[in-house]
């Protein structure tokens, strides 16, 4: 069975493009002896927006899998989980 997906740009490519371009920001920040504040308000949002792509790939993962169907439904909550979990402290 095929997937079939619409042209448009995944979500967490947007969310990994933006992040990559709030991290430039945050280079030049530092660069720039610009306030610490607003540096590191900086550093939060890109991480929010890894956060946001790491969540939209485990979404299209699952779309996929019910798309394609589990073989292995307990090795793919298992591996969901530890995904999930990574980083989170």
């Amino acid at each position: 069975m095929k997937i079939v997906r619409k042209v448009t740009v995944p979500p967490a490519v947007l969310a990994i493009k933006k992040s990559i371009g709030t991290l430039s920001k945050v280079i030049l920040m530092v660069e720039g002896n610009k306030g610490y504040a607003a540096t590191i308000q900086q550093i939060d949002a890109a991480m929010g927006l890894a956060t946001a792509a790491k969540r939209a790939l485990m979404t299209q993962l699952l779309d996929d899998t019910v798309q394609l169907g589990a073989k292995n439904p307990k090795k793919l909550v298992a591996d969901l989980q530890k995904l999930y979990t990574t980083g989170v402290k």
